[in-house]
């Protein structure tokens, strides 16, 4: 009894040795495997990564999404597919002997002629906060991201850039500074192309803050 029990374990751990090889081999050959079975089922004129997804979200209905690494395989092949984020914008700051209320109506103009609505305005402290939404490319003026061009991500974006505009006296002069901040959002991404919203993926291109800057210095 003891002998066939001890083969039974033996047995077993084969079982489970064969199974996690053939696992371990499937997840390596996946890479390989994904793209030629896309050929037939994917048009091959979207762009590699985008095609990756779309594979994917039309096999989740065979139950192929549930096989060891999957999902492991589209993440690791689009990561490495998607160029890095922009880097952010450093505020931009410049002194001008113009008074902070002066400062806010300036910006609060040349936001406004840019195609931003105000959301918040206090010009005895010098406040101004801005934003600009668009969808897909309608802010490629100001805003750099780092989806491909025609991708699915760059399809379905929204981006929000926002601006604020702060003025402080400054020994009988003003220093005034200009932050910004952008937010792409995906919200007709669904199932496996869905997208989280991203603070780091878009950034400002430094347009619509230099030109507050040239306004306040009266360039």
């Amino acid at each position: 009894m003891a002998v066939a029990a001890t083969a039974m374990a033996r047995s077993g751990r084969s079982r489970r040795s064969m199974v996690t090889s053939k696992k371990v081999t499937e997840l390596a050959f996946l890479p390989a495997r994904l793209p030629q079975r896309m050929e037939t089922d994917v048009d091959t004129n979207v762009p590699f990564c985008d095609r990756i997804l779309v594979f994917y979200d039309k096999r989740r209905s065979e139950r192929m999404g549930k096989q060891l690494g999957v999902e492991l395989v589209v993440a690791a092949l689009v990561s490495a597919c998607v160029p890095p984020p922009p880097a952010q914008l450093a505020p931009k700051t410049t002194r001008t002997n113009r008074p902070v209320q002066e400062i806010a109506q300036i910006a609060s103009q040349t936001l406004a002629a840019s195609g931003f609505e105000i959301v918040t305005s206090d010009a005895a402290g010098g406040v101004v906060t801005a934003r600009r939404h668009r969808a897909t490319t309608g802010n490629s003026e100001f805003v750099s991201c780092r989806y491909k061009r025609n991708s699915i991500a760059e399809s379905s974006m929204e981006t929000t850039l926002t601006v604020t505009v702060a003025a402080k006296a400054n020994a009988g002069n003003s220093d005034a500074i200009v932050s910004s901040s952008v937010r792409a959002e995906f919200p007709s991404l669904t199932g496996a192309l869905k997208m989280a919203p991203s603070d780091t993926d878009c950034a400002s291109t430094g347009s619509v803050e230099a030109r507050i800057l040239d306004a306040i210095r009266g360039s």
